[in-house]
C-alpha cells in the first residue's frame, strides 16, 4: 500500500497458511471454496511437503533466530529463511523511500506502512527460491512476486524491449527495496483497522467521525459475496475506478494527474476534494498526498477534507450513506490506505499470490490476502534502532547485478553512490506466471 500503489483451499494442495478473520478462513493453496475441504486427508499432490510457515521445534518458546534488522539482512545476502516463528514479531519491513537521512515512508506522510514478520518471511521464502538465479525472468519473477505481498498493483510493461538506457525507463524492473528495523521505546505498530483511522483522525487531527458513519462505510466490507473483494467495494464506495483487465489495468486510488490531483471519482468525491491545499509552491489543488507533484502533507490533506466537506456535510445533515464514499476516499487520497486496505490488519493484492498451487484462473478471492500489515510513526531511519535497507534480490554490486544478467546503473536524481540494478524485458512472456501460476513448488 505505497505511493505507487496498488485469488486456493485444496483439494491438491497442503494449506501453506491459515488466518481466522471473523467469518473467513484464508489460506494459500487452494482450488475450491468448499469448507469441507480444509483440511485435506491423505499426502499432498502439488505442493510442498513442508507447509509454509511451519513452526519449528528450535524456535518454540520465542527463541528467535531472526532478531535484530541485521540478521535478517544476512538472511537475505546468504538467501536463508528458517521457519515463521524463528523471527521475532518486533522486526517490521517498509517499502518506501530510502535515500539517507529519509523517513520510513515519503516524508509528507503522517504514517508508514509497515509489514510484520509474516511477510518478511514471505519476503526469505521467495528471495531463497528464487534470489539465486542468473535467469533475469526468475528475477523479475521474484521482484513482482515480493511487490504483491506488499501491496503493489501489479501491471506488466506496455513497451518491448524495456532497454535500461539513460536514464533507465520506469517500466525496467529493479530490486525492491525495504527497510528493517524495530520500533524504539514509545512507538506502537497499530493494526488498520477502519476503526483505528477514526481513532487516528480524532487523536491526531481533531477530526470526529460519527460512530453511524463509520459503520455504514464498514458495512460494506462485512456483506461481501464470495466473488468479490475489497477493490470492488472501494470502487463502488467512492467511484474511483480503475479500467482494463487483470493483469494489464490501471488501479483505482491512482486516477491522478501528473501533478498528482484528484480525478475519475463520484461526483460526491470530487466535490468533497474541491480544496485549495498549502505546498512547498504555494497554494495548490488538493491532490493525492505522496503522488509525484504533490507536496501536501497528510495533516493538509484530511484537514482540508474536513474543513471544505465533513463539517459542512454534519452541519447540514447529509445522509450519511452519502458520506461514505468521501471518507473512505479521504482515507486513500491523505494516507495511503488504498483500495487494498482490507480493514482487518490482512494485506490483500488482486494479484495472483507467489505461493498458490495453480493458475490465476482458479485462485479464490480468499487467496489474494496477504500477511499482517501495520501502520507506524513515520520516523526517520537515524530514530530507529539499528535498521537495515535491505534489496530483493540482494544485488548490490555491478558483479552481482550483471551476473544476474541486469545493468548496473547510478539514475538520475538518485543521491551519489547508489546505483541500481535494472533488467530488461524482452517479451511479454516473461510475466505469463502472473495469469500461468508462480511454480513456487516446482
Amino acid at each position: 500500500m505505497l505511493t505507487s500503489s496498488f485469488q486456493v483451499i485444496g483439494r491438491t494442495c497442503r494449506i501453506a497458511f491459515l488466518v481466522f478473520t471473523g467469518a473467513a478462513l484464508l489460506s494459500a493453496c487452494s482450488d475450491s471454496n468448499n469448507s469441507d475441504e480444509l483440511f485435506p486427508v491423505g499426502p499432498p499432490l502439488a505442493c510442498s511437503d513442508q507447509p509454509i510457515g511451519q513452526p519449528s521445534k528450535e524456535c518454540e518458546g520465542g527463541q528467535y533466530t531472526i532478531t535484530t534488522p541485521q540478521d535478517y539482512k544476512n538472511a537475505v545476502r546468504k538467501f536463508e529463511a528458517p521457519a515463521e516463528n524463528c523471527i521475532s514479531p518486533d522486526l517490521y519491513v517498509t517499502a518506501g523511500a530510502f535515500v539517507p537521512e529519509s523517513n520510513l515512508y515519503a516524508d509528507t506522510f503522517q504514517y508508514a506502512w509497515g509489514n510484520g514478520s509474516t511477510n518478511a518471511h514471505r519476503y526469505l521464502e521467495m528471495n531463497k527460491k528464487w534470489g539465486q538465479s542468473n535467469d533475469p525472468a526468475t528475477m523479475i519473477k521474484l521482484i513482482t512476486a515480493i511487490q504483491s505481498f506488499i501491496g503493489f498493483g501489479i501491471t506488466i510493461p506496455s513497451v518491448y524491449p524495456t532497454a535500461v538506457d539513460a536514464p533507465p525507463r520506469a517500466q525496467s524492473p529493479s530490486p525492491v527495496r525495504v527497510a528493517v528495523y524495530t520500533l524504539p521505546s514509545g512507538d506502537v505498530a497499530r493494526v488498520p483497522s477502519f476503526e483505528s483511522w477514526f481513532k487516528a483522525l480524532e487523536r491526531d487531527f481533531q477530526i470526529v467521525i460519527p460512530l453511524k458513519l463509520g459503520q455504514l462505510m464498514i458495512e460494506p466490507y462485512t456483506t461481501m459475496t464470495k466473488d468479490q473483494d475489497v477493490v470492488d467495494v472501494f470502487t463502488t464506495m467512492t467511484g474511483c475506478g480503475g479500467s482494463g483487465a487483470y493483469p494489464e489495468r490501471t488501479w483505482p486510488s491512482t486516477g491522478s494527474g501528473t501533478d498528482g490531483t484528484i480525478s475519475s471519482c463520484s461526483s460526491e468525491v470530487m466535490m468533497a476534494f474541491d480544496f485549495v491545499v498549502p505546498t512547498t509552491a504555494g497554494p495548490a489543488q488538493a491532490c493525492k498526498v505522496g503522488a509525484s507533484g504533490c507536496s501536501a502533507t497528510t495533516e493538509d490533506c484530511f484537514q482540508g477534507f474536513n474543513e471544505n466537506y465533513l463539517i459542512p456535510a454534519l452541519a447540514n445533515n447529509t445522509d450519511y450513506r452519502q458520506m461514505i464514499g468521501p471518507l473512505r476516499a479521504a482515507l486513500a487520497f491523505c494516507q495511503d490506505a488504498n483500495p487494498f486496505n482490507t480493514g482487518l490488519g490482512l494485506g490483500y493484492n488482486t494479484a495472483a499470490n507467489p505461493f498458490a498451487c495453480t493458475s490465476y484462473a482458479k485462485q479464490s478471492v480468499s487467496d489474494r490476502y496477504t500477511g499482517r500489515e501495520f501502520i507506524v510513526p513515520n520516523e526517520l531511519l537515524s530514530k530507529l534502532d539499528a535498521p537495515q535497507v535491505v534489496d530483493f534480490p540482494p544485488l548490490n554490486s555491478s558483479a552481482a547485478c550483471e551476473g544476474a544478467g541486469g545493468t548496473w546503473y547510478v539514475e538520475i536524481g538518485r543521491p551519489a553512490g547508489s546505483p541500481q540494478c535494472y533488467f530488461t524485458v524482452e517479451t511479454r512472456s516473461v510475466y505469463d506466471f502472473l495469469t500461468e501460476g508462480y511454480g513456487f513448488w516446482d
